[in-house]
């Protein structure tokens, strides 16, 4: 059995090619999140002569800012090379064709062609490819990818006749089952005056099965994909039987069941540079789920990932002064459920500043929505008065709380799957007296922004 996966650039590493993931059961989806499905399909004959040499192209339709491609292909049987009418781009590495860098598409469509050398003996053969639409931002955000097989037979040649008809491509039905990892609130981790050994603590994040009732159970996979954190901060999981040996990272889920993993972090205190006990060292860590199934495409794949916030408190850190100091204290997960008969839904939702300076400082909050095109947000940092104010004065060592109005539109808002949000992380920062502060890690906050839209159900 010969088998091709197609994979698009994983992450900005990756951007000059990769190879060796032909066998992943998520493909590009176990990194690449956030962006729209495309349409991938596989052209080439499926009858062809034992010992022969043929042209295959994937096609990748694009969509919106996904506007670039590239490939991993390997093959079981025969051989691969280099060639073909779009084989620009490409590379053989290890036996296997690969991108040399993200290739833009034209007319909507990135093609990559490589050509294929049957082995010599007749037998059956499955192409199987994976192909990912991706932004070319640098990072795996953004992006998403999806599932083609074809099966090719080789034998005698086949006794032409006067007539021919072109063999249709066939495109397999992509597997469609939906996973949902809820949010997490942020963790507050704090480190004992006169620890020596790294502190452990940990923390549930829980994955649901969101098909529909009646379908079978399947098995879920929960990973780390990310961190910003330092290398003294070291993950262990997720793990859904911790009491057991190793970790179990995988579990079975019946429709509409949620079940918790664990994750712990442990923590050097020599890798944080927070300044005082009161003053946070703050760090993410990005977790994807997904059905532990070969070819799966989510049909709600924004909402696989969760950026979890880690808040690391040095209780042996000294007092000192922090001029210009200020950080973002709180900005909780919010989920919108737009009713029936309405286009928009507008929540109000806390968000907390803090002044770690030694004078009173003027405050205000921005919120960067770049990633979620159908919210808006108005901070108001004074609601108790009528007019909209984004600043608020705060004393020294003190907080201040106002509220962001989150507004969604409906008419942006795609939720057939009342269990399945579409998801979007907003970025929400305090802007204080100093830029940088002394701690920037702090001063913003990733905020998740779930929305689930009635009219769609």
């Amino acid at each position: 059995m010969a088998v091709l996966c197609f994979v698009v650039e994983r992450a900005a590493a990756f951007s000059t090619g990769i190879t060796g993931l032909t066998t992943s059961s998520t493909g590009c989806n176990q990194c690449h999140s956030g962006g729209s499905t495309p349409s991938v399909s596989l052209v080439g004959p499926t009858n062809v002569s034992p010992g022969s040499t043929t042209e295959y192209v994937l096609e990748i339709t694009t969509i919106g800012s996904q506007t670039f491609g590239g490939l991993d292909a390997a093959a079981s049987g025969g051989a691969l090379s280099v060639g073909g009418s779009h084989s620009t781009g490409t590379q053989l590495v290890s036996g296997e064709i690969t991108h040399t860098a993200k290739k833009a598409g034209s007319g909507g469509v990135v093609r990559f062609s490589f050509l294929w050398t049957a082995p010599s003996a007749p037998g059956t053969f499955e192409l199987r490819a994976w192909g990912n639409a991706v932004n070319g931002n640098g990072s795996s955000s953004g992006d998403r990818a999806a599932f083609v097989s074809l099966s090719v037979n080789t034998g005698p040649t086949p006794t032409p006749t006067a007539t021919s008809t072109a063999t249709p491509t066939p495109t397999a039905t992509p597997l469609s089952h939906d996973a949902v990892l809820l949010p997490v609130a942020p963790r507050n981790i704090r480190i004992p005056a006169g620890a020596t050994a790294p502190v452990t603590k940990k923390f549930a994040v829980r994955v649901r099965n969101v098909d529909a009732k009646g379908a079978a159970a399947q098995n879920f996979t929960v990973s780390i994909v990310g961190t910003t954190c330092p290398s003294g901060v070291v993950f262990a999981g997720p793990d859904f039987d911790p009491k057991t040996a190793g970790v179990q990272s995988t579990i079975t889920l019946n429709p509409q069941q949620t079940n918790p993993a664990v994750v712990e972090v442990s923590v050097d205190r020599t890798t944080i540079t927070s300044l005082k006990p009161n003053l946070p060292f703050r760090c993410v860590v990005e977790l994807h789920a997904d059905a532990d199934v070969m070819g799966n495409t989510d049909p709600s794949p924004s909402n696989n990932n969760v950026p979890v916030e880690l808040n690391f408190f040095d209780l042996g850190d000294p007092a000192q002064a922090t001029p210009g100091e200020a950080w973002l204290a709180r900005a909780p997960p919010t989920t919108m459920v737009i009713p029936s008969a309405q286009v928009t839904k507008t929540l109000k939702k806390p968000v907390v500043v803090a002044n770690g300076d030694t004078m009173e400082a003027a405050l205000g909050v921005n919120v960067d929505l770049s990633a979620c095109p159908w919210l808006t947000a108005l901070v108001d940092m004074v609601p108790k008065t009528a007019v909209t104010e984004p600043n608020v004065n705060v004393a020294p060592g003190k907080t201040k709380a106002g509220a962001i109005a989150w507004s969604a539109d409906g008419s942006l808002v795609n939720t057939p799957n009342p269990k399945a949000p579409l998801r979007c992380v907003a970025t929400v920062a305090v802007d204080g007296p100093a830029s940088p502060d002394p701690e920037p890690s702090n001063d913003e906050t990733k905020v998740i922004i779930d929305v689930l839209d009635k009219n769609d159900q």
